[in-house]
């Protein structure tokens, strides 16, 4: 289904944008519908009280999964395995760093990007990208994945404020700075909907699955 990003952006319909989001469900690979669902109807809970040998388990089976296999594509299985390496080494060094960071991610004040962003990038195997989509399943409120795709969507946008910012980005290596903007152009639109429509209902996290759905 082909939508009109720029269209949509400016839409004041909320059946619009709920039809762009099951535009999203509609290009979920059949193989990964049941693991895209499981992170739909995440509990957060359950990550926060996960032993530090149980979040690394979670990590390599699921959500690299999910993150890299599934919203990948094409290349999903390469870069799968590429992040799985990289997470690896805590099998060589141990599991303390990681334990530490697994504490950060539930302590830190969520309104702030660039810190959220820092502590859940100190992972191996997760540059921006991977930092705000683990983000963005425990925090779907505040956070949204940011990557290529997301770039390139926005770009659509003719008369996005930070325009220019997105055109200065690398979608395939995004900045820690970039990532703040793409964040906060998420939960500004999410917002936005939310007062418009009168509802409590769309999150950044949402948006960019709009985004990566109607992505070329």
């Amino acid at each position: 289904m082909k939508i009109n990003l720029d269209q949509l952006w400016h839409s004041g319909k909320e059946q619009d944008w709920e039809v762009a989001y099951r535009n999203y469900w509609s290009r979920v690979p059949p193989k990964r519908v049941a693991i895209v669902k499981e992170f739909d109807q995440f509990d957060v809970e359950l990550v926060k009280s996960m032993s530090t040998e149980e979040f690394y388990r979670f990590l390599y089976d699921k959500y690299f999964v999910w993150k890299f296999e599934t919203t990948v594509a094409p290349d999903g299985a390469r870069a799968l395995d590429d992040r799985r390496k990289d997470l690896e080494k805590y099998e060589v060094e141990g599991l303390v760093g990681l334990g530490k960071t697994h504490d950060k991610l539930f302590l830190f004040d969520q309104s702030d990007i660039r810190k959220g962003l820092v502590i859940a990038k100190e992972i191996h195997g997760l540059g921006i990208a991977g930092a705000s989509g683990l983000l963005a399943v425990l925090f779907p409120k505040y956070f949204g994945t940011v990557d290529r795709f997301v770039v390139k969507s926005l770009l659509q946008v003719s008369d996005l404020p930070q325009h220019n910012e997105l055109k200065s980005m690398n979608p395939s290596y995004l900045k820690l700075a970039d990532g703040v903007i793409l964040i906060q152009i998420l939960r500004d639109k999410a917002a936005q909907l939310n007062q418009q429509f009168q509802s409590s209902s769309w999150t950044p996290q949402k948006i960019d699955l709009i985004l990566w759905g109607i992505r070329n």
